[in-house]
């Protein structure tokens, strides 16, 4: 067929899967109760035929209305259920068919017009496959995802998925690493739809687009740890930290049944074996890999993809970070004050065992994007504004300032030039903490540059498949109203990019980044009709 093809329901869903993993609005603890009631729902995971879903037990002292719902996005079913409905096993027909497996939430809220979470649980929902092979695979229009069960022995307490093209590379490519962002979990169940989810959603799309193997790992966001210190890589920060009551915070209070403590140590020194085992089972594939690899993300794991790249710059080649306007100098200290881990190097030696190599760190590509818009103050917005470090927030106020575009952001820029870092800052107007589809396209074009750049000759021929064209390879945006580009002095300009506009980030998930994956979707659906 000829022509673009018409925009599904099942492009959409595929869509907002993305920005469900990354929503905060509806996270609760897996069959518990909220709020002032006793209500209660159970939720499992199930094989059914997408037209009817069991809801395993569900209680309510009060009218509420039942829900069937995936993240934010698309509302499966509602029921209106009366004050002491209690019941078991009930078979719930569904107004909008499930088409494809995924995570799906059953929850109760109140009928009053408030609309308060009462209870909510989560389960996989697999269609037309085993629960088995849902857990396990997650399907991209030009690959397939694979969750790697954790290996502590290995050197990773968490899972991680792991994306293969569907072609393999004649030449050796990046490996292409979004670190997870999600909200709140409480069972591995949740955290692997959630990993799922992420792989379907616009920030993973280079990966798909480009065809290049991908990494997800399954780092998860305890009911306690609201700093997002995991996800963040704060590091010293979940050993002295603060709670929401004011209460002081350790490793130990994030953990939980199923996330202990150890788990949860040194997550960076995890994801590095994640990637020695990723390296060896694409190995084993015909996947050859660079040495060095691409990282990206948006608000916390755009922290994480940058403190991860400046603790390790010699694994990494570019990354492309937004939502935020300080990430770490590659100082020791500045006006007489010491800058430790996040802020600079001055206890760089004590954390990774060597001194800091600004060589190398300088030599990564990296794109640093945020919205004008993006500024939460804590007087004004206390949920969205950011501390930089609860360890050292003092020290980072007095350095960063507090405004993420008009203080933080100038702070960051000014020390990459004059270190001399390939840094492009960019800007974009009328734009807050979201991902637009300008921002997805400076970053996809980004990515495709540098992976060019970065490629290598496989020489094993007779292992290596020949590969066919990357998708999207022509694809072009051109986008550029409403933006202010800034370039930094690196030691040579990066060449002209067109712009994007940026996404989810510290668990708020937004519409618009699900439209920005639908349009992903689209366009890889009209490639293959052609």
């Amino acid at each position: 067929m000829s022509g673009t093809p018409e925009l599904t329901r099942r492009d959409l869903l595929l869509a907002a899967a993305g920005t469900a993993a990354a929503s905060g609005a509806l996270a609760t603890i897996p069959g518990a109760t909220t709020g002032q009631s006793d209500a209660s729902i159970t939720f499992d995971d199930q094989e059914p035929d997408g037209e009817t879903v069991v809801v395993a037990s569900a209680s309510t002292p009060v009218d509420a209305r039942l829900l069937i719902v995936t993240g934010t996005s698309t509302v499966y079913r509602t029921l209106e259920l009366d004050a002491g409905t209690e019941f078991t096993d009930r078979t719930v027909e569904l107004t909008t068919a499930i088409e494809r497996s995924q995570q799906v939430r059953a929850e109760l809220r109140t009928a009053d017009g408030n609309d308060e979470l009462l209870a909510g649980d989560a389960a996989l929902i697999a269609v037309g496959e085993s629960l088995a092979e849902a857990r396990s695979t997650v399907t991209l229009p030009n690959g397939e995802g694979e969750i790697i069960e954790a290996d502590p022995d290995a050197g990773f307490s968490h899972p991680y998925l792991l994306y293969r093209p569907d072609t393999v590379p004649e030449s050796a490519q990046p490996l292409f690493v979004l670190p997870h962002n999600s909200r709140s979990v409480s069972t591995q169940t949740d955290l692997l739809g959630q990993v799922r989810e992420a792989a379907l959603g616009s920030l993973f799309e280079p990966a798909d687009t480009l065809g290049l193997p991908g990494l997800i790992p399954a780092f998860p966001r305890p009911p306690n740890d609201g700093g997002d210190l995991i996800q963040s890589l704060a590091l010293p920060d979940v050993e002295s930290t603060y709670a929401s009551d004011g209460s002081e915070n350790s490793l130990d209070e994030l953990a939980t049944e199923a996330f202990p403590a150890e788990s949860l140590e040194r997550v960076d020194e995890q994801l590095l074996s994640m990637v020695d085992d990723a390296t060896d089972r694409l190995a084993d594939d015909g996947y050859a890999l660079t040495e060095r690899m691409h990282m990206t993300g948006f608000s916390a794991s755009a922290q994480f993809s940058a403190r991860f790249a400046f603790l390790y710059p010699d694994r990494v080649a570019a990354i492309t970070v937004g939502g935020n306007g300080a990430y770490p100098l590659p100082e020791a200290s500045r006006d007489g004050t010491a800058l430790p881990y996040p802020l600079g190097t001055a206890d760089y030696r004590t954390i990774t065992g060597e001194a800091f190599d600004e060589t190398a760190w300088t030599a990564i590509r990296q794109f640093v994007y945020v919205g004008a818009d993006d500024q939460p103050l804590p007087e004004d917005d206390s949920s969205g504004y950011y501390s930089i470090s609860r360890e050292y927030e003092d020290t980072a106020v007095d350095i960063f300032g507090e405004n993420r575009v008009t203080e933080r952001l100038p702070v960051t820029q000014s020390a990459y030039e004059d270190a001399g870092a390939d840094a492009t800052f960019e800007t974009y107007d009328g734009v807050g903490h979201t991902i637009t589809e300008d921002m997805r396209a400076d970053v996809l074009e980004f990515h495709r540059e540098a992976s060019t750049d970065a490629t290598t000759p496989v020489t094993d021929d007779a292992t290596t498949p020949t590969r066919t064209q990357s998708p999207g390879t022509d694809e072009q945006a051109t986008a550029t109203a409403g933006r202010r580009r800034t370039q930094s002095a690196a030691t040579s300009p990066a060449p002209e990019r067109t712009t994007g506009s940026g996404g989810p980030g510290f668990g708020v998930g937004t519409a618009l980044a699900s439209l920005v994956g639908a349009g992903y979707l689209l366009r890889s659906r009209t490639d293959d009709s052609e």
